[in-house]
């Protein structure tokens, strides 16, 4: 049980200091049953992932579609495998054209347009296309994720992932991930430490702005401290110092703020952030 500042108001203040890592394209995964399956990195951002696979083996077209300026065209169908559309002047196919170079498409929504200033497909032209449809799965629906984690398994009695099937896996994940559980566990520990030196005058029911801030801002320095910990242990990872000592200053930063908005509320002055020792062997809390 929280008093005054919870998970959402935390997390609020601590995203935007969680900078994403690296983004994965295209990272197979094979599903056995209703297993789980472990992607390649964990912490996930949340909703970033997008499962997919290439629904049959032989290409589709050609399509036949028109090109006016720079207008984005639909062939007819949405959810191209990315890599596979081709583009052509006839149908053999013969005069190729290059992606990104004459023309641009968009895999998700199975459109096509004329790319600016290119002279080799002329304004007006009609060009054929190939493509390999792609299945979009849907979270919740034809699987769960575990973003912390970073694993994935099919929803029981799915049939649209067949079981043995090769899917492919998009996603990003965060270098550091604060988790539900310790942000829960750092607002417990924060808000222990406030009702251990609390005034007289005030006591857990307390509404006063200056506790929820103060609250806060003590869990954030917490997190902060458990971030920089975890992100140390961090294995093959040659920028995992600075990020840790970063993670290090942002929860002494908290700390102090911390303490100055709390002053009025505690028993004991708390001293200001420039009066500590940098060895810190006083502790404020």
């Amino acid at each position: 049980m929280s008093y005054w500042t919870d998970t959402a108001r935390v997390s609020t203040h601590l995203s935007p200091l969680l900078p994403a890592g690296g983004v994965v394209r295209n990272t197979e995964i094979v599903f056995d049953g209703y297993d789980d399956v472990q992607l390649p990195h964990n912490n996930i951002v949340p909703a970033s992932e997008t499962l997919g696979m290439i629904a049959q083996q032989i290409p589709s077209g050609p399509v036949s579609v028109t090109l006016n300026g720079e207008t984005w065209t639909a062939i007819g169908t949405s959810g191209l495998a990315p890599g596979t559309v081709t583009v052509a002047s006839t149908s053999f196919p013969d005069g190729w054209y290059a992606e990104n170079s004459d023309y641009a498409i968009n895999y998700a929504e199975g459109k096509l347009k004329r790319i600016g200033g290119t002279t080799t497909i002329p304004d007006g032209a009609t060009v054929r296309v190939w493509f390999m449809p792609y299945t979009i799965f849907t979270r919740d629906v034809d699987y769960v994720i575990d973003n912390d984690a970073g694993t994935v398994k099919r929803v029981a009695g799915t049939t649209s992932i067949p079981d043995g099937g090769r899917v492919a896996a998009s996603y990003e994940s965060y270098t550091a991930r604060a988790t539900s559980t310790l942000i829960a566990q750092a607002i417990t520990e924060a808000e222990d430490k406030i009702l251990a030196r609390l005034r007289d005058d005030y006591d857990s029911s307390s509404t006063d702005q200056g506790l929820v801030t103060g609250a806060t801002e003590l869990a954030l320095s917490i997190v902060c401290d458990a971030l920089a910990a975890s992100t140390l242990g961090a294995a093959n990872d040659p920028g995992a110092d600075n990020r840790a000592r970063r993670y290090m200053d942002l929860a002494e930063r908290f700390e102090a703020r911390a303490a100055m908005t709390l002053s009025r509320f505690l028993t004991q002055p708390v001293r200001a952030e420039a009066m500590v020792r940098p060895n810190r062997t006083d502790p404020r809390w």
